[in-house]
């Protein structure tokens, strides 16, 4: 039933290429629920939240680069992109699909990074916050991020296959396979999107203080081999809101 209920469809980024995103439209849905997914990731690997969520209606679009959305494959100019991406869809959302109902946001990963520096950066207004395995630090080794430094200077297409090695992302056998075969997951990274994450990253840990009129949730990983779980335990030690867990 609930997939029955999800669209398809393209909106245009500022810069004119076309995003994927994928929308799941109940009745007379509660809630609005906006995802921002992690790296090489896409919309589709969130189709069970309907089934979590059935009266929310639930937006997603594929990052460019990545999925089915137009861009160069994971290679970005500015990580702002991402955020001015972010910001057109939900303003397409709200535009074509009109709810009268509160805004949640959850992003996860580097989508969780995306949504910290709108938060910051950009004032993003809604309801609940839900950062899930943010990314502020990559869980890269010092010395390789200081190669990858030089690296994207002179060669910014550079290409490292497998960033994210399919077996540390679940100790569920089913979720490992399913990554690892999911022919829309993106198996590279380039030297300057690794570069420019890092450099967002950095925006994010130094700030000293956040500030939230509305209550922030952090969902953390015990071992987490990707992102640098303490680097977000130190970010949720700075923030200030109603509540937060």
């Amino acid at each position: 039933m609930s997939a029955s209920l999800w669209q398809d469809g393209f909106f245009k980024a500022s810069d004119g290429i076309n995003l994927f995103y994928r929308i799941y439209q109940p009745a007379s849905p509660k809630r609005v629920l906006f995802i921002l997914h992690g790296f090489g990731e896409h919309a589709h690997r969130y189709e069970k939240f309907s089934q979590y969520f059935p009266d929310f209606q639930i937006a997603i679009f594929d990052m460019r680069g990545m999925g089915q959305s137009e861009g160069e494959r994971v290679f970005v100019d500015s990580f702002e992109r991402y955020e001015f991406d972010a910001l057109n869809f939900f303003e397409f959302i709200g535009d074509r699909y009109p709810v009268d109902a509160p805004r949640l946001f959850l992003g996860h990963s580097m989508g969780g990074l995306n949504l910290m520096l709108l938060c910051v950066q950009h004032q993003l207004k809604g309801e609940r916050f839900i950062f899930s395995a943010p990314c502020f630090r990559v869980a890269v080794p010092s010395p390789a991020l200081v190669l990858n430094q030089w690296i994207h200077r002179f060669n910014p297409r550079f290409c490292y296959h497998n960033p994210v090695y399919y077996k540390n992302l679940s100790h569920c056998e089913f979720e490992i396979l399913s990554y690892k075969n999911d022919p829309w997951i993106m198996h590279k990274m380039t030297a300057r999107l690794l570069n420019e994450m890092v450099l967002a990253g950095k925006k994010i840990m130094d700030l000293s203080a956040i500030h939230f009129q509305k209550p922030v949730h952090f969902l953390l990983a015990g071992e987490d081999r990707l992102v640098r779980t303490e680097a977000a335990q130190k970010i949720y030690e700075r923030i200030t809101a109603p509540s937060k867990t």
